[in-house]
């Protein structure tokens, strides 16, 4: 059976922005935070980039197994090699 054991994904983000929803005991901290995290987006995007890559890269790995354990390699890659 063929399986997929290694994915690398890059992912790239162009623009961010953080949006909270308030409520009304937290607003100035909320606010602050808020203005934080859109003041600093490149930070902010490099600490959660690897983080998503590894997530993106999990899910395809989970659904290209999936599309091998349901179909035949032969009929997937018919002019790999070692079919």
């Amino acid at each position: 059976m063929f399986r997929v054991s290694n994915v690398s994904v890059k992912f790239s983000v162009q623009d961010i922005k953080f949006f909270v929803q308030l409520s009304y005991q937290d607003i100035v901290l909320i606010n602050s935070m808020t203005d934080y995290m859109n003041n600093n987006t490149e930070e902010m995007a490099k600490d959660v980039k690897f983080e998503i890559n590894t997530i993106v890269a999990a899910i395809i790995k989970e659904i290209a197994n999936s599309i091998y354990m349901k179909f035949p390699i032969k009929m997937l890659m018919p002019d790999h090699p070692s079919v």
